[in-house]
This record gives C-alpha cells, sequence and structure tokens, in this order.
C-alpha cells in the first residue's frame, strides 16, 4: 500500500516533536489537578470513588475536546506552507492516502493522552463504587470525544494555509461537534429501544442537555432514574425506579451507538478533508469575494487623517509598541474587545437576576477569557520577529534591551487596556453598589487577581515566547506559571497554616503574615519580577530560540 511509507514517515517526524510528549505531561497534569481539588474539595472519603471517577472524567473530556484540535490544527496546512504538499502529490500517493496517513499518526498520538491518564483514572477503580459497565461507558464517550475533535483539526487543516486560522477554524468546529455529540448522544440515550425498557415516543425538550450530563460524566443511575421518572413516573403500569442491570445497559448501549456514529463522522471528515485537499493544495490567488471584503471591511476610509496622526505619534513615542497595531488586525484587538465587553454589559444589565444570582460568576468569566486571550497575543510576541529574523536587526538598532522590552509591554498593555479598565471598573463599581445594598459581598480577591493578571501574563508570556520555539509550549506554560501555579500556591499555603498553626498562640500572626507572603496575586508579581529579570538577561546574551534550534 502507498500509504503505508507516508504513515512510517509521519511517525518518525512527531516521534521527535516535543508536543507528543506534552501532550501526555498535560492530560495527566489537568487528571491529577482534578484529583487534587477533588481531595481538597471532599477529604478523600474511601465510599467517594464514583464521584472522583466522575470528574476524572469530565477532566479528561475536556482536555480531549481542547487538546486534540490543537494537536492536528497544523497537520495539512504546515505541509502547504512548507511546499512539502506538492512533493508528496508527485509520488503516487492520492489526497486520500495522505490525509489518511495525517488521521492515523495524529490518532495515535491522541491515544497516547488516554494512555497516559490511566494510572489515575485507575485510583477510582481501586476505591470501589465504580461498575464495568460505568467505566466502558466513559472508554467509549471518550473515544467519541477523540474522533469527532480529530475531524475538527484535520478539516481545520485542509481549510486553511495559515496555522492561526486553522487553530481558529478546529475550535470553531470543535464547538460545533461538541453541541452535535451532545444532541445525538442524548437521541440516542432517550430514543433507543432496549429489551425491557421502552423507548421514549414524544421528543424530549433538549436532547443536548442530556447528552451532554452524560457526556461529562454525569452518573449513569441518575440520568437513566431521572429520565426513566420523568416519562413513566405516573404510569401505574410502570414501577418507581428501573432495575439498575436496565439503567446501566441503557446508558452503555447509547455510548456505543455513538461511538459508531463517531467513527463514521471520522471517515466522513476524512474523505471530506481529502477532496478539499485535492482541490487547493496549489498556491491560488485569493478569491475576488475575498479581496472586495478586505477592501470594503478592513481598509480605512474614515478620519484619515487622524489614524496617521496617532500612527505617526506611536511610532515615534513606541516602534516597538507600534508593531503590535501597525495592521487592522492589531488595531481590531484593541476595539473588538471593548465591543465585546460593551454588548456582555448591555445584555446582562437587561436581566433582572444578573445583579443578584450570577454577578461574580459572569464577571470571572469574562475576566478569565481576556487573560487567556491576552496569553495567546504574548505566546506569539517577537514570533514573527525571531522566524524572519527581525529580531537581531533590532538588538542592533540604537534601542537597548530594556527599551525593547518595556516598548513591547506597553504595546501589549494598550492593547488590551481599553476593555480591562472597563472590566474591572464596571465589576468594581456595580460590586461596591450591590455591597452597600447587602445584596453580594465585595469581591476583592477575586478583582485584585485580575489586576495584577493583567498585569503579570504579559511578562511572563514574551519570556516564554522566547524561550520556547513551538507556540504551544509558550501557551500552556504561560497560562500554568501565570495562572495557574499563584492559585495553587496560595490555596496550599493557607492549608499548611490552618493544619500546623491553627493551635498555636503565634498561629493568627502566622496565618497573616504567611497569607500575604504568599498571597496569589503577590506571587504572581514575584513570578513576573523574576521573569523580567531573566528576559534582559536572555536578550543581552542573545540567548533566544531560533527555528533551528
Amino acid at each position: 500500500m502507498n500509504v503505508l511509507p507516508v504513515i512510517v514517515r509521519e511517525l518518525r517526524a512527531e516521534s521527535r516533536s516535543p508536543f507528543t510528549y506534552w501532550l501526555r505531561v498535560l492530560g495527566a497534569g489537568a487528571v491529577v489537578m482534578t484529583a487534587a481539588y477533588f481531595v481538597l474539595t471532599y477529604h478523600f472519603r474511601a465510599d467517594d470513588g464514583g464521584l472522583l471517577f466522575t470528574y476524572l472524567h469530565s477532566a479528561l473530556q475536556l482536555a480531549i475536546w481542547v487538546l486534540v484540535p490543537i494537536l492536528t490544527a497544523d497537520c495539512l496546512s504546515r505541509e502547504r506552507r512548507e511546499g512539502t504538499l506538492g512533493l508528496l502529490f508527485l509520488t503516487p500517493l492520492k489526497a486520500l492516502d495522505i490525509v489518511v496517513a495525517k488521521s492515523l499518526t495524529h490518532g495515535l498520538r491522541a491515544i497516547t493522552l488516554l494512555l497516559a491518564v490511566l494510572p489515575v483514572i485507575a485510583l477510582p477503580l481501586l476505591m470501589g463504587g465504580v461498575s464495568w459497565r460505568q467505566a466502558l461507558a466513559s472508554l467509549f464517550l471518550n473515544g467519541c470525544a477523540l474522533c469527532l475533535a480529530l475531524a475538527a483539526g484535520l478539516l481545520a487543516s485542509a481549510l486553511s494555509k495559515s496555522w492561526t486560522r486553522s487553530l481558529i477554524i478546529a475550535f470553531g468546529l470543535a464547538l460545533l461537534f461538541v453541541w452535535l455529540f451532545c444532541c445525538q448522544l442524548g437521541w440516542v440515550l432517550i430514543n433507543h429501544q432496549v429489551s425491557g425498557f421502552p423507548s421514549y415516543r414524544y421528543q424530549i425538550p433538549s436532547y443536548a442537555g442530556v447528552g451532554l450530563r452524560l457526556a461529562t460524566g454525569s452518573d449513569p443511575e441518575f440520568l437513566a432514574t431521572y429520565y426513566y421518572r420523568a416519562r413513566f413516573g405516573a404510569a401505574s403500569s410502570m414501577p418507581a425506579t428501573p432495575p439498575a442491570n436496565m439503567m446501566f445497559q441503557r446508558v452503555l448501549v447509547s455510548a456505543i451507538v455513538s461511538f459508531l456514529f463517531s467513527v463514521v463522522e471520522l471517515i466522513a471528515a476524512t474523505v471530506i478533508a481529502a477532496q478539499i485537499t485535492k482541490r487547493n493544495w496549489q498556491q491560488r490567488p485569493p478569491h475576488p469575494l475575498a479581496i472586495w471584503l478586505k477592501e470594503k471591511l478592513c481598509t480605512p476610509v474614515v478620519m484619515l487623517d487622524v489614524l496617521r496622526f496617532w500612527m505617526k505619534r506611536k511610532l515615534d513615542r513606541n516602534p516597538i509598541g507600534w508593531l503590535e497595531q501597525r495592521t487592522w488586525s492589531g488595531r481590531l484587538v484593541i476595539w473588538g474587545w471593548f465591543a465585546v465587553m460593551i454588548s456582555v454589559y448591555s445584555l446582562l444589565l437587561t436581566n433582572p437576576n444578573f445583579l443578584t444570582r450570577s454577578f461574580n460568576g459572569i464577571h470571572e468569566f469574562m475576566a478569565w477569557v481576556l487573560l487567556l486571550s491576552m496569553s495567546v497575543n504574548t505566546s506569539t510576541s517577537f514570533r514573527r520577529e525571531r522566524e524572519t529574523g527581525v529580531l537581531e536587526l533590532l538588538l542592533v538598532t540604537p534601542l537597548n534591551e530594556r527599551q525593547i522590552i518595556s516598548g513591547r509591554l506597553r504595546g501589549i498593555w494598550e492593547q488590551f487596556f481599553p476593555s480591562v479598565a472597563l472590566l474591572l471598573g464596571g465589576w468594581t463599581y456595580l460590586a461596591t453598589v450591590l455591597d452597600r445594598t447587602h445584596t453580594v459581598g465585595f469581591p476583592f480577591a477575586a478583582i485584585a487577581f485580575s489586576l495584577t493578571s493583567f498585569i503579570a501574563v504579559p511578562v511572563i508570556g514574551i519570556y516564554y515566547s522566547l524561550v520556547f520555539r513551538n507556540f504551544l509550549t509558550s501557551l500552556v506554560t504561560t497560562v500554568l506559571i501565570a495562572l495557574v501555579l499563584p492559585s495553587i500556591l496560595g490555596n496550599v499555603s493557607g492549608l499548611a497554616v490552618q493544619i500546623f498553626f491553627s493551635d498555636t498562640a503565634v498561629g493568627p500572626f502566622l496565618k497573616e503574615l504567611i497569607g500575604i507572603a504568599f498571597h496569589p496575586c503577590v506571587i504572581q508579581l514575584g513570578i513576573a519580577g523574576w521573569r523580567w529579570r531573566c528576559l534582559h538577561e536572555r536578550l543581552i546574551n542573545r540567548r533566544f530560540a531560533t527555528e533551528t534550534t
């Protein structure tokens, strides 16, 4: 077969990729952190094996939907950028052979994610409370997610040549496939026929809600019992609850049928990606519609004199920051996020339940979305300059290393300042008003952590963008070091104080002292200062990742 040499080539190439090893580390790390959170919350009781299994299953599902599209989003687009796709077509290979080889190779890489978490998943099985049917259903559900996430990455990689655009399309398709997967799973769970357990004749209002609860690890016994009662509980001829074997049988069969559907959908996505690759592998000029849209939507036509004056002033005052805003896409980040924040506030403030029930939760969610966007932006900082050699030219200009670092940081802060100021200002104002009316408490810790995060994330992200050549490694490391690590250290220090110093006379004093020294905000700013110093030393010594290292 012609496809076998390509599979061997891809396996050899991907075995040398650092992300192949980081994938297992990230998957196992997500599950381990989930287990640690469970232990801190529920104190690891021996009868909580089923609940722990639910938590670990949900964490693994999330890791699959996040990591697998990233893993496959560049498999075909990279070949097009490097010009090797045309060389493959000079051989007897067909487009379908290439895409099948890519899908099998990256499918094997994704399976290693499941293998890496097996030791942690085995813990609730040893604790008890998890039946073999529930474990088998979890395996098939994870297989469904794996197939659909792989299909999203393949289609995105075939549709675009740019890595960034492929990644955006991959996540967009992944969200669509999540919704389709939940609808499919809910429909199969509710409507398939099992002996002794009649199928529903009427549609439940939301199949997606049912499928989402099952896909994220909700107890199959609870699901089956709940929907059995909802449909047949009032009937006198039906028992109050179905037998246990009937409930688990229904859930397991639903997971198996959904897995078969997902395999068929992956095969269909592979064929479609092969057709797209066969049609688009050659370099073609942009479509006339794309050119027209770019001219109409992305070309400045209003207040051109003000724009020129503003850009000239920025170039004179901060030429490094000007690099971030010289294009329409860079300027879109500033006002795009600002428009999103205004739209969200306009939508939420018209909801009467917003100010009483979900006030802090929605603000924290918006803050985390902004922080993740800033992490992506800073993780790609200096990437284009490093790849094209412009960074070396910047280092021989009259600008010194401190000016280069401060200029890039100021440029990133200016990009996100309008949206951050609106978010934190609105959050503080509304919290103050509601605190006076005793509706909610003032979320000082959350606001302070968000503020220090917006200060520290660019510094840490720029440092790791120079240390690592791979964008994904830089992004993951930035999120872990800048956001996750300070929170973990702050919680661990508070737990240690409660354990070791709660009964001593100096306990309150030590508790306050350690609480200040190991507060997440203080830790975050300390890490940012340390990384700024390391970043300055790396630029002075010209030690940063290049495409050849």
